[in-house]
């Protein structure tokens, strides 16, 4: 199988997950519901923090709107067009490493700051943290060895 198309589907896929996941998060948190936490009352002590509101703005709302622009990024890789003045593959590869970064930023405020874990949460941020979103900055690589 050809390393850059293969990739294509497993990250819409994951992305796909990931937008599910943050839409699940974004109803419990417009509600104010209790929903499935394996970790007991992990979810409703993470979402009561003043972490869940950045701006005002509920925290599902900015993984929704990640795993979104990564599913059109991934599906927009199909075509060899530039995004952004970078091949989509590029894109979706920055766009991972970027959530990484908060992934690892929000998992270390659950665990030292509010002591607590939401499940879901952890489940959305391992989809951002995914080697299949990392598997097209290591196809890119490899097309550019011997710069």
């Amino acid at each position: 199988m050809n390393v850059l198309r293969g990739w294509r589907p497993v990250a819409l896929a994951a992305a796909l997950v990931g937008a599910g996941i943050s839409a699940y998060l974004l109803v419990q948190y417009g509600t104010g519901q209790s929903g499935i936490c394996a970790t007991g009352s992990g979810c409703d002590e993470v979402r009561a923090s003043a972490f869940a509101y950045p701006f005002g703005i509920p925290m599902p709302l900015f993984g929704l709107a990640f795993y979104l622009a990564a599913a059109g990024i991934a599906w927009r890789s199909l075509e060899p067009a530039h995004l952004l003045g970078m091949s989509p593959r590029v894109a979706l590869a920055a766009l991972a490493l970027a959530g990484l970064a908060v992934s690892i930023v929000l998992t270390s405020i659950e665990a030292f700051v509010i002591h607590a874990f939401c499940t879901w949460c952890l489940a959305r941020q391992s989809r951002a943290s995914s080697s299949r979103f990392r598997r097209p900055l290591a196809s890119h690589a490899k097309s550019h060895q011997g710069w």
